[in-house]
């Protein structure tokens, strides 16, 4: 995940996003109506100051089940497993992909259905 200008956070964040300063101790996230909030409370606004104008940000990837990622995948769009171990994205899949090719990728059933899925924006 790459660091972001203030600016390019707002740009970026989608509704329902969160995004996290670089000091962890900001976090926003973009409410329903188009607005950026605290995360405690979205419907807040952030007021721009010296201070904040200046943070680096990054957006948390926006996790979902391996149902859900499933179902993405038969729409044709990409998906990625996030693995904590490497702080990143582990492998991107999609439906053309079958289990030959994921062997030796180290997977047990339980890190398959419980992994930590994202479909991927800019795929189909």
């Amino acid at each position: 995940m790459e660091w972001l200008s203030t600016g390019e956070m707002i740009d970026r964040l989608k509704v329902g996003e969160i995004a996290i300063s670089e000091n962890n101790y900001t976090k926003v996230i973009r409410n329903r109506v188009g607005g950026i909030g605290h995360e405690d409370d979205p419907m807040s606004n952030l007021k721009l100051n010296s201070h904040n104008i200046k943070l680096k940000w990054r957006i948390l990837p926006n996790y979902v089940s391996w149902d859900e990622a499933y179902e993405a995948l038969q729409e044709g769009k990409e998906i990625s497993m996030y693995n904590d171990h490497i702080k990143g994205q582990m492998k991107k899949f999609n439906k053309h992909d079958c289990i030959q090719h994921l062997h030796g990728i180290g997977l047990s059933f339980d890190q398959w259905f419980n992994g930590k899925w994202v479909i991927e924006e800019d795929s189909q």
